[in-house]
This record gives structure tokens, C-alpha cells and sequence, in this order.
């Protein structure tokens, strides 16, 4: 997939052309290096964008001049990213080519500018956010994996901590200045990336992007997604929630890898750990053992941490943790090629199996872009190159950096 990039003074445009599909899709990215306040204004700001713009100052309006605009999809949302905190804007919409009206693009474009450009920000639909966000957080403290995550994080000396909105202090302290605030940080100092992908005349997208853009003032710069954690000596924590079950984390730190090492080698080791059937956690604590309801291991690029999760009952906590350590200390022995084979038949199925939507190609094209990730034709078979040698190789790399356990307890207050 081959993505165009032209440089405007104040935005990045990326065109995609793909003849294959009779819908096209427009992805505004609104970035800059993330702190506690963006991240919590922002994801109060793009769900409240969400709610109406001036000339359409509603759910309901927006949706009307959705269907009108022959069934236009569109939302807004933000996505901590590690180092960086991402605004997003995404509309999915029919080709103009199917369509007689010749202004049609331009008034998708114009539309979807809209939420930026000129949005409500009305004070009764900021107030309904807000009861949204503390129903959310309220959820999010009712979840075993949401707790015991944030807890774990807690210890992480990285971006990677920032959530936004942890406490209901810190939305009952947010107000619709706030939001303001933001909104003209973005429209004149965050770094903006627009992406355009379908059969379409891109000369003509080009011409409506810069005719409808709000960023008049923004730079072009380069962002660092990673924040990468260093070793240390273990953090051990442990705390207490209101939960039939108990949650133990543990992460372990790299340093030292390659940004290949990172994106294949570590990759295969989270899913030769924890990521199904035949991994060897599941195999040990589940299968042979059963001690656990669910486990699952995954590597963090942006952090560079291994996480282990294992929910499991108060009484088999002490035993799972014995068995996650004996894991983690013989993986020399343990790893072999089938089983690194079964975890790069698994990754390389789900990469096959996610390439063939609009919104998978736009976040594709994003990520390698940011050089977050390589291209597809390139991924997969880097992936297929993965051996048991190569994970083998960065285990020295390794070191325990968190053991935490949330113990559940029906008594307790979460």
C-alpha cells in the first residue's frame, strides 16, 4: 500500500489510492507529547465534539446532515499513546463518483472540519459528559483487570501511567474553559496529520482540505511515541478491591533491544508466554496446575515492558506467582520452535485477517508512518523470519520490574 505525503505549511496530507472499495475515509490526527491535563481535557473535549457543531447543533441534526450526506459515519476520540496524546476525527463516506452533487466532497470535508472549526461546546452537553466520564470511571473501578492495571501503573516510571481521569475530583474540577483552552491549542500548536484513502481524485481532496482547514498557525514536527522504562530493582505492591477473584501483574523491563528485537522478537515472547491455548503459562498454570480463570502476556512497544496478567482465587495467589517465576526463570529451556512457530502462525493470522478495512489501512498507514510499525508486506515476513535463536537472544535483555497483586475481598471498598 502505497501512501502519498505532501507537507503543507501547517498539516501533513497523506492520500492512499485504492480502487477497491466503493466508500472512501478521511482521518484527522491532532497530536502533541502527552502530560496528565491534555490527556484528561482531550478525552473530555473529543467526546463532547461528538455531540454537535454550530450548524448542527445536535445528536440529532448531525445525524440528519449525516443522512444526508448518504449515510456519512463519523466519530471523535482520543487515545493516550504512551509519550504522545492523540485527537481523532474519522468519517467514512460514499465515493462522489456514485454521487450526482457535484460539491459533495467538499461538503464531506467541510463536515468533518467542522468538529474542529466550529464546534457547539454547549454548557448542557458538557455538563451530560461529564455524568458520562464519572459513569465510565465508575465502570472502569467495578472491572478486576481496569484496577489492577491502574495499580500496576502506578509503579511505571513512563507515560505509559497516564489514564485519563482517574479520580471524580478530577472531572468535577474540569470546566468548559478548559476545553477551550485545548481546542485553540489545537487548532494553533498541535501537530496535525490528515489521511484520505479511496478511488478518488486526490487533487481535488487536496484542493477541499485546504480550502475547509482550520490550522492556520500549527508546525510540523516529529513526535516520540516511546518512553521507553529502564531497569531497576523489582517493585513489589499489593492492594485490595471489592472482587470475587484477585489479579496479579507482573512487567518485566528490556533495554538493549533493537527497534527489530522490539517489534518481532519481544512480540513472539509475549505470545509464546500468553496468547493461547498453547502458551506456556497457559499450558502450566492453567492446564497442568489449574490455578487461574484467565491469563494473558503481551509485550508494550511503546514502554518496552513485558506484561503477565493471571486472574485467580485469593487462595491461589501465592502458588500462580511460584509458577509465573519458574516460567520466567527457565525460558531458556522452555522456549522451543514449535512453540515459537505456533505464536508466529498466530500473530501472522490475525495481521492477515485485520488488512482488509478502511480504518485498519488508515491506522496502518499512520503507524508506519510514525515508524511505529513496518509496512505489511514487510511485517509478515519479518515475523516469519522470527526464530527460537533470535527470542532466545534477548532474554539477557530482560529484568523483573513490577510484581503486583490485586487481592480480592467482598468486604473490601474499592
Amino acid at each position: 500500500m502505497e501512501t502519498n505525503v505532501k507537507e503543507f505549511e501547517h498539516f501533513r496530507l497523506h492520500t492512499i489510492k485504492r480502487e477497491k472499495y466503493k466508500k472512501c475515509a478521511i482521518e484527522i490526527h491532532c497530536r502533541t507529547h502527552s502530560n496528565q491535563k491534555n490527556v484528561n481535557n482531550l478525552r473530555a473535549l473529543f467526546n463532547l465534539l461528538n455531540r454537535g457543531t454550530k450548524t448542527n447543533p445536535s445528536i440529532k441534526e448531525l445525524s440528519k446532515r449525516k443522512e444526508y450526506l448518504y449515510g456519512l459515519s463519523s466519530l471523535t476520540y482520543s487515545l493516550p499513546n504512551t509519550n504522545v496524546v492523540d485527537g481523532i476525527v474519522f468519517a467514512e463516506f460514499l465515493n462522489p463518483k456514485y454521487v450526482e452533487d457535484k460539491n459533495y466532497l467538499n461538503d464531506v470535508i467541510e463536515f468533518v472540519f467542522n468538529y474542529i472549526k466550529e464546534p457547539a461546546l454547549l454548557e448542557k452537553d458538557f455538563l451530560l459528559i461529564k455524568e458520562e466520564l464519572k459513569l465510565s470511571l465508575k465502570h472502569l473501578e467495578e472491572d478486576l483487570f481496569s484496577m489492577a492495571y491502574k495499580g500496576a501503573k502506578k509503579t511505571v516510571k513512563s507515560n505509559m501511567a497516564l489514564s485519563p481521569f482517574e479520580t471524580e475530583e478530577e472531572i468535577d474540577a474540569l470546566t468548559l474553559d478548559d476545553l477551550k483552552e485545548t481546542l485553540n491549542d489545537i487548532i494553533n500548536n498541535y501537530t496535525i496529520d490528515i489521511y484520505v484513502i479511496g478511488d478518488l481524485d486526490m487533487n481535488e481532496v487536496e484542493e477541499a482540505i485546504v480550502k475547509n482547514s482550520p490550522f492556520t498557525n500549527n508546525k510540523i514536527s516529529t513526535l516520540v511515541f516511546d518512553d521507553h522504562v529502564k531497569h531497576r530493582d523489582v517493585v513489589e505492591d499489593e492492594s485490595t478491591g471489592k472482587f470475587e477473584q484477585s489479579m496479579i501483574i507482573y512487567l518485566y523491563s528490556f533495554e538493549n533491544l533493537s527497534r527489530e528485537q522490539r517489534l518481532y522478537d519481544a512480540t513472539i515472547l509475549g505470545d509464546v508466554l500468553g496468547s493461547g491455548l498453547n502458551s506456556l503459562l497457559y499450558k502450566d498454570i492453567r492446564e497442568k496446575h489449574s490455578l487461574c480463570y484467565n491469563l494473558n502476556a503481551v509485550y508494550m512497544r511503546h514502554s518496552n515492558l513485558l506484561m503477565i496478567s493471571v486472574g485467580v482465587d485469593k487462595k491461589n495467589i501465592d502458588k500462580t506467582k511460584e509458577r509465573i517465576e519458574y516460567i520466567m526463570s527457565n525460558l531458556n529451556t522452555l522456549i522451543n520452535k514449535d512453540n515459537v512457530s505456533d505464536a508466529r502462525l498466530n500473530i501472522i493470522s490475525g495481521i492477515e485477517q485485520s488488512t482488509d478495512s478502511l480504518d485498519y489501512l488508515l491506522f496502518e498507514s499512520d503507524a508506519v508512518f510514525n515508524n511505529i510499525i513496518d509496512p505489511m508486506d514487510v511485517k509478515l515476513n519479518k515475523f516469519k523470519n522470527v526464530t527460537e535463536e533470535s527470542v532466545k537472544s534477548i532474554l539477557p535483555n530482560m529484568k523483573e520490574y513490577t510484581k503486583y497483586v490485586l487481592v480480592g475481598d467482598k468486604n473490601a471498598r474499592n
